[in-house]
């Protein structure tokens, strides 16, 4: 957290925020909305950076939507 002068003007502090930020949604499965969520607030917010999705099921509805999907085994599976 750094303060500027703006900020002090006004009373806020301001704040850095890296260039890129990604975030990680395990076992991502029908957390559709959550990702969306997500999307939306760096578009507003404008932070670059994606949205990535891991589940075990290839068919999960978050993979469709994720900026970067992935498929991970089960914990207990051989793999």
């Amino acid at each position: 957290m750094l303060k500027s002068k703006e900020a002090d003007r006004i009373g806020g502090v301001f704040y850095v925020i890296a260039r890129n930020i990604n975030v990680l949604f395990t076992s991502a499965g029908r957390r559709v909305e959550l990702l969306r969520a997500f999307r939306e607030a760096y578009s507003l917010l404008g932070i670059i950076g994606y949205v990535i999705a891991l589940d075990a099921d290839p068919l999960a509805p978050a993979l469709q939507i994720a900026d970067k999907p992935f498929i991970a085994p089960c914990l207990h599976s051989a793999n």
